[in-house]
């Protein structure tokens, strides 16, 4: 996918809730899930990791308003850093302030080179570790010195700058830097997710691109309801080749496992039909549901939902299933999706 606070509690496990209310005892009766040769039980929701939410809105107000919508309040949130310079980079551009104060974990999306500047080569030689000082200093002053850094993701693909499809022992290198240089810095406590895209990307193994246990927290992908090239495909379909495929979701928490990781799931969302050259998987059920029972049994830490419209070049991706920003509606184009949605995760 090419796209691109402090907090005040730590994550704790979700009581039992079935619909969007949370209940304690009874619960209304609903279909169970079925995953291959397993089921969950109709009244079993709950999620035991962080449940987040990405609106790419600032401060409190939407992550609460969301958390209101879906009928829990919201665990963790995110951010993306941009620029065009390491000066830039450095200074975390493109965030705000004020986005750590939902009082929830952040994970914030790190280039490992911005726009006009840098190499892989270079990274790895340590040549831009001033930049990562200045980086872990700007962020202890603007609230950021707990956050989860996803450096260098969906490196597996040759969408952004810092692909390692090419050069995968540099970018390793250049990785060990980064987290070496911020880990020296008084005062921050990052963790650090390792973040791939699903799929095979020009004939690349992902695991040659992994730095290593010392240098990884958590071992993540992006996942959005799509199947690149075919128009229509039904929900079941989708979800066999984001499970089955190469390097797909199974993998995905099978390496994790073992490299005893937890799985992080930094960006996931339905996928109108017009998205990605119209190969989205609209207002899908089946999506919901199994992502549901998939993270359910994966070992996964946390989940941020991309509640937003990504804007392209030649196309809009519309992954939004409310809008607003204090008070949200459900959008009309995955209405069923979204009961889902609030069933298992509100």
């Amino acid at each position: 996918m090419t796209k691109r606070w402090h907090w005040m509690r730590s994550a704790m496990p979700r009581r039992l809730r079935t619909g969007t209310a949370v209940l304690v005892t009874a619960a209304i009766a609903v279909a169970p899930i079925a995953v291959g040769a397993s089921v969950l039980p109709a009244q079993a929701y709950s999620t035991s990791w962080q449940s987040g939410v990405s609106t790419g809105k600032c401060d409190s107000a939407p992550v609460k308003a969301f958390g209101k919508w879906r009928g829990s309040s919201v665990e963790r949130t995110s951010g993306y850093v941009g620029g065009s310079t390491f000066t830039q980079l450095a200074g975390l551009y493109g965030l705000t302030t004020c986005l750590h104060h939902a009082g929830v974990p952040v994970t914030l999306s790190v280039p490992m080179l911005p726009v006009k500047q840098g190499t892989l080569v270079n990274g790895a030689k340590g040549k831009y570790n001033a930049y990562w000082t200045k980086f872990a200093k700007t962020a202890i002053k603007d609230g950021y010195a707990n956050a989860t850094l996803r450096i260098g993701w969906e490196m597996n693909g040759n969408w952004f700058k810092w692909s390692a499809t090419k050069d995968p022992t540099h970018w390793k290198q250049y990785w060990i830097q980064i987290v070496k240089t911020l880990r020296k810095v008084p005062g921050t406590n990052f963790t650090f997710e390792w973040s791939v895209g699903l799929g095979k990307h020009s004939n690349f193994d992902p695991r040659k691109a992994y730095p290593g246990n010392a240098y990884v927290s958590y071992i993540g992908s992006s996942v959005y309801d799509s199947k690149w090239g075919t128009y229509g495909a039904s929900g079941a379909s989708i979800w066999k080749t984001l499970t089955t495929q190469q390097y797909g979701l199974n993998w995905l928490a099978s390496y994790a496992k073992s490299k005893h990781k937890q799985v992080t799931i930094s960006e996931w969302g339905l996928a109108s039909r017009k998205s990605f050259s119209r190969s989205g998987g609209g207002d899908d059920v089946y999506f919901i549901t199994h992502m549901y029972a998939w993270m359910k049994k994966s070992n996964v830490k946390y989940e941020i939902y991309f509640n937003r419209l990504h804007k392209g070049a030649t196309s809009n991706n519309e992954h939004r299933l409310a809008i607003g920003t204090t008070t949200l509606r459900t959008n009309a184009v995955f209405p069923k999706a979204a009961k889902a949605y609030q069933k298992y995760f509100g």
